[in-house]
Formats: C-alpha cells, structure tokens, sequence
C-alpha cells in the first residue's frame, strides 16, 4: 500500500472476501482467490475510491475426468465509490460493473439446484448455465445520527444482469431500520424486502439466504449490553418467483448470542 495525506494506492492479492467488494446480492461473504487494486482520495470526512478486481470462483469438487480440460473461470469488477462518515450522518454509495467468463458445469450444477436457469451440454451431457453474467450492481447505505437516541438507516441494493432476458435479470434489496445508541443498551430494529429474479445472480456466489429465484422479506432485532454481549432474533420467508422442482415456499426463524469472556 502507498499512502500520502490524502491520497491511497492499495493492493491485495490471495483470499479475498467477497462482500467487500459486490452487493449481499451478488456476492456473500466467500473467500475467492483474487487480486484487487484501489486507488483513494480523502477529505475531512469523506473520500472518493475507485477499484478493479479479479477472482478466480473455486469449483466445488476436483475430478480427472471432462473437469480438467475447463478453461479457468474468471469473475471481474470495476467500481466507483463516495463515502461520508460525519457525527450527523454516514453514507456509503456504490455502482460497479461486472463480468463472468468461463463458469464451469460443476458450478452450474449447484446453481441449477438453486434457482438459476441452466441447460444440457451437448458434449459432456452436464448442466450448463444458460445465461451469461455481466451488469452493473448499486448500493447504497444511509444512516442518520442526529438523535442517538433513534438513529434511522436505510439502505438500498440492485443487481441487473444485461445477459439474461427481461424478468430474468432483475434482483433488488430494500431494507430500512433504526437503532438506539444509548449506553449501556444498545437496540436496533429493521426490515427488508426483497426480489432475486432466476438469472440475475450466481446462486452459488450471493448469501444462502437470497440465491436466485425468490421474494421474501425479513424482520431483524439486535440486542447489545456494553458490548459484551449480543442478541439477535430474525424472522424471514421467501417464495418462489417461478416454479421450480428445487424450490418451496420457506419460513425462517434465526437465534444468535454472542458473548465475550474476560479472563482474570
């Protein structure tokens, strides 16, 4: 990395994260061998930042048979972005451009199991996928601090995959919230909607939860005392958009507690 007062040059090549870079739509937080490279401009409490990533999605299993012969597959994306973090407010903004080459069968194999459209290759009689994948994707995030008491978030995300046809390649995330910020308690509360069309994802790439091929929408409750311990409680359900032999309507329900232990 090169760093100067306002001015960043930063590189990082290995495991990356995945959510670092693309939407909780596209992208879950996986560790895909890449590279990534970006460049930083900062002032008071702002910066612009613009970066150019490249992974490599490992495949799910190795075998000596048609594998093997599979050209390498590639996932890049190139962004821009604008964030301000202030006492009043914080906001993060996001819109890239991204690109898929040479996914495999076997990916399209468990993708097909997840909601995204695939097909028989001729020569090797496996799934295939139908669609290619290259888009743009959009996030944005805003939360407001001027009562600490009840801070208001909201925050908006879209994929649109040009490959796929029309109400193939749409997927969008709308969720809204607040939390309270007054020691020792700490809470928060929000809502999210959301619509996955089948082709607008990579269904083995983005969270579990979200794949392709599905509407829902979750209810999310966090609890925090000082810190040291933490509470979360999730409603969801999500519904097929097509029908699909792989697919049901589903409810979830989720329980989290996190503690830390202080060793004496």
């Amino acid at each position: 990395m090169l760093h100067s007062t306002e001015h960043s040059v930063e590189g990082e090549i290995g495991a990356l994260q995945t959510n670092r870079t693309f939407t909780d739509l596209f992208g879950s937080n996986l560790s895909l061998t890449g590279a990534k490279t970006t460049l930083r401009y900062q002032w008071d409490e702002q910066q612009l930042y613009g970066d150019l990533s490249v992974f490599v999605p490992q495949t799910q299993r190795q075998t000596n048979s048609v594998y093997d012969q599979e050209q390498t597959p590639f996932l890049q994306h190139l962004s821009m972005g604008y964030e301000m973090n202030s006492k009043k407010s914080k906001i993060k903004t996001q819109i890239g451009y991204f690109k898929a080459q040479n996914l495999t069968e076997i990916m399209a194999e468990d993708a097909s199991l997840k909601g995204n459209s695939t097909q028989m290759n001729e020569i090797s009689g496996r799934p295939e996928f139908r669609y290619q994948f290259e888009g743009v994707d959009f996030k944005t995030k805003i939360k407001l601090r001027q009562d600490r008491s009840l801070q208001p978030l909201l925050e908006l995300q879209a994929v649109l995959n040009q490959q796929a046809p029309q109400d193939y390649r749409l997927a969008y995330l709308i969720k809204s919230g607040f939390e309270n910020q007054i020691r020792p308690l700490h809470w928060g509360l929000s809502y999210s909607f959301f619509k996955v069309e089948p082709d607008a994802v990579i269904s083995t790439l983005n969270q579990s939860f979200y794949e392709s091929n599905w509407i829902g929408q979750k209810i999310e409750g966090e609890l925090k005392l000082k810190n040291k311990n933490i509470l979360r409680l999730s409603a969801s359900e999500r519904t097929p958009l097509y029908l699909s032999p792989y697919q049901d309507h589903e409810y979830y329900f989720s329980f989290n507690w996190e503690s830390e232990y202080e060793l004496l």
